[in-house]
């Protein structure tokens, strides 16, 4: 009798081990996407920096940074590797790996930046923090099949216009400018700026543009990024995409957003990317800002790499905020996924992102939409 409860008892014990450890597995299991997502999302707002390729620039005070350091392993690259011969590949193949691991990216557009030019047209080293040129962007968009390039042109630099003619013919799918850090005058625009923008009308080049605060970089002219000042280059039907939508920073006492709610509402040629939106430092404005507002309007963005930095390692206050309001699956596709990207693409699309949305990115900037289905 004693052998036979000893042999229950074993049973029992090990069909609960069994149980719980099966409970567990499930727990942890990776799922997988339902297919017509995979390899569907293309990311309009990323960067990647440059350290030793021509035309590369890093002021030397924000280099020594804890700020560009924090940057530059977000983007795959140790501080102690900086000086490394090869470390713009690195950072490069980074960045590809892990679009080539996330199963729901098929590929970005990946941004050149400019500097500040003085009022002769010279570079000003002085106020750059970053420089990365077009002629290196062009050149990893040729190397890597699922980047795309975004050009970024100072129109106060000498030869603007010129320029701008060259990354059109180079394919170049926009514009990108951060006027605070650029010095960039949009609420007045000089001639110089003004001829530039009509170029940019007739060559039907669109151009993402931030708004909002900016607290990246070691300075910035906050009254530069107030997204009213791109009604000017709506009035010439320039298709813009306000980046971030402004879901930081105040201007005359008012979050920056609520001024493109009543631009969007103006303007057809006017779009915002959803990129930094689920960063630590925005929490909050997601639900307030994306989800009721800008209906057909809203591209798909991450800010890469900062969102390895304000993203990364924040994955369970980031789900907390949207359990009650994102669908069920998707909720635990981003709790168990191991890749940043879909851990953010997931959310988005948990919280009502479509298809539709998805493609819409694609339309914008005339690259044929391409999914694993």
């Amino acid at each position: 009798m004693a052998h036979r409860y000893l042999v229950l008892a074993t049973t029992v014990l090990c069909l609960v081990i069994a149980y719980t450890t099966q409970l567990h597995s499930r727990e942890d299991r990776i799922l997988k996407a339902p297919l017509q997502f995979r390899k569907t999302i293309l990311d309009v707002h990323s960067h990647i920096a440059c350290l030793n390729s021509p035309g590369c620039y890093i002021r030397p005070g924000f280099k020594d940074s804890f700020k560009f350091k924090m940057y530059m392993k977000a983007s795959g690259l140790e501080s102690t590797d900086l000086d490394r011969w090869d470390a713009d590949d690195v950072m490069v193949n980074a960045y590809v790996k892990r679009l080539n691991e996330s199963e729901l990216y098929n590929g970005a557009i990946v941004y050149a930046l400019d500097g500040y030019y003085d009022q002769n047209g010279n570079l000003d080293k002085s106020k750059t923090d970053i420089l990365v040129p077009n002629s290196y962007i062009y050149d990893v968009s040729q190397r890597a099949r699922n980047l795309y390039f975004g050009a970024s042109i100072n129109p106060n630099k000498k030869d603007a216009l010129a320029e701008l003619e060259l990354v059109h013919s180079q394919g170049a799918k926009l514009i990108k400018w951060i006027p605070c850090i650029m010095g960039i005058d949009l609420k007045n625009p000089p001639p110089h700026v003004d001829k530039f923008l009509d170029r940019m009308k007739e060559l039907e080049m669109p151009l993402v543009t931030h708004v909002g605060g900016e607290n990246t970089f070691s300075w910035a002219d906050e009254k530069l990024c107030d997204p009213r000042n791109i009604e000017t280059v709506l009035n010439k039907g320039i298709t813009v995409i306000a980046a971030h939508a402004a879901t930081s920073g105040k201007f005359d006492q008012k979050p920056g957003f609520t001024y493109l709610l009543d631009l969007v509402q103006k303007y057809p040629n006017l779009y915002v990317d959803n990129s930094a939106g689920l960063f630590v430092n925005r929490m909050g404005f997601y639900k307030n800002v994306f989800l009721n507002n800008f209906p057909g309007r809203v591209l798909q963005g991450t800010d890469y790499p900062l969102s390895y930095v304000g993203f990364a390692g924040f994955q369970a206050i980031s789900l907390s905020q949207f359990k009650g309001e994102m669908n069920s699956f998707w909720y635990q596709y981003a709790k168990r996924t191991k890749n940043i990207h879909d851990l953010e693409a997931a959310i988005k699309i948990g919280l009502g992102t479509t298809l539709d949305d998805i493609k819409l990115s694609y339309e914008i900037f005339g690259i044929p939409y391409k999914s694993q289905n």
